[in-house]
């Protein structure tokens, strides 16, 4: 019984990568969503994360900074990062400190390819990106693909 406990609780602490970030999205899905559309509403902000990453010169208010952290710290992320390759085509990133080569992305428009799971991932090149979808406009990323071999956090 010890045995499965223990199991159990790797899995739910410290499960395969993939696993635990659709299980983050997945509970925390209300508080992505709104900070998506914050941010969307604040379309000049191009980033925003907790005190060390603070940006003094965001333009938003106290109030509405503290807000944006009350949402990244429900969600269980450290940073949003809003960037546009071309001028229609919006995409909002949501990420862990350290974790600048993976994690969630809103896109408005699909990737040019996406797949079900990490293991299936082959490389959109040059940039090695490869996307799993999470729901419409909503996808896991890496930057270089095949991460399942990463255990633990």
């Amino acid at each position: 019984m010890l045995v499965i406990t223990a199991i159990w609780l790797y899995g739910v602490w410290n499960g395969p990568l993939e696993w635990r970030m659709r299980h983050n999205f997945n509970q925390h899905f209300a508080a992505f969503e709104k900070l998506e559309q914050m941010q969307r509403e604040d379309i000049g902000t191009y980033f925003v994360g907790h005190p060390e990453n603070n940006d003094p010169h965001s333009g938003l208010t106290e109030e509405r900074w503290a807000e944006y952290l009350k949402l990244l710290d429900e969600a269980n992320i450290d940073f949003l990062l809003y960037t546009f390759t071309e001028p229609k085509k919006r995409r909002v990133e949501f990420l862990e400190a350290g974790a600048n080569d993976w994690g969630y992305v809103y896109m408005k428009y699909p990737p040019p390819k996406f797949f079900n799971s990490f293991k299936e991932c082959v490389p959109i090149m040059p940039s090695e990106s490869c996307y799993i979808l999470l729901r419409s406009n909503w996808y896991l990323f890496t930057e270089h693909a095949r991460l399942e071999q990463i255990d633990a956090k």
